[in-house]
């Protein structure tokens, strides 16, 4: 069973235990007391790429699909500029839209597309597709600060061991890796047979292997202000 943390009071919780929580977390309900009538409305989103990767969103009903494109990038996806687009009752909205086909831009406030409990996808790269699932979880009422999107929460990084000596992994073989025996430590890594060139690091997102992705880097500006 996969755990995250609330980037509200840095508590742990089961992925299922998650929305409950940060329904009666004190540190977040802190934050909204008072505020009725002075501030906008947001979305609270999940976001699924894969059973051990998750996040709690908040966004601004104002922010844009773009918006919600560029932060899935920087959290998640983003390595080689690739296109990505998201599906939302059997519309298209793509980050590059063709103009002999029926596509959207994403220049759509969220406002006008998502509705409480609505579910929809996102994918990036058309090639090696990772592929999210999304849905609105509920809305709500805050006074506007920091990023338009979020994280409230996210889970927890999944541990890996080295498939070699048993230690804790730090690479990923993109060669071995459809195989089942793909992760290495430090040590073991330097000898691996199919070289370094093969080689990814072990990161907490579930495009992890796949293109050239290597990171998110410092997510900081995305967590509640």
């Amino acid at each position: 069973m996969t755990r995250g943390n609330c980037h509200y009071c840095g508590n742990s919780y089961s992925k299922a235990g998650m929305s409950r929580h940060l329904q009666s977390c004190a540190q977040r309900r802190a934050l909204m007391e008072g505020k009725a009538g002075r501030g906008e409305e947001y979305y609270h989103l999940t976001a699924v790429g894969s059973p051990d990767y998750w996040m709690h969103l908040k966004a601004s009903q104002r922010a844009e699909l773009e918006d919600l494109d560029s932060f899935l990038r920087a959290a998640w996806v983003e390595c080689c500029g690739h296109l990505s687009a998201f599906t939302i009752e059997n519309a298209f909205y793509t980050s590059c839209p063709e103009p002999d086909f029926e596509d959207n831009k994403m220049d759509f406030p969220l406002r006008e597309v998502l509705d409480a409990g609505m579910s929809f996808g996102y994918q990036y790269d058309f090639g090696s597709t990772t592929y999210v699932s999304l849905k609105v979880i509920g809305e709500f009422e805050e006074v506007p600060k920091g990023r338009p999107i979020q994280i409230m929460a996210r889970n927890e990084a999944p541990q890996f061991a080295c498939t070699v000596c048993g230690s804790a992994a730090a690479h990923i073989c993109t060669e071995c890796m459809y195989e089942g025996e793909a992760f290495f430590c430090e040590r073991c890594a330097a000898g691996h047979e199919c070289g370094e060139e093969m080689l990814l690091p072990v990161v907490n997102s579930p495009r992890m292997g796949v293109c050239g992705y290597s990171g998110s880097g410092n997510l900081g500006a995305y967590l509640p202000a």
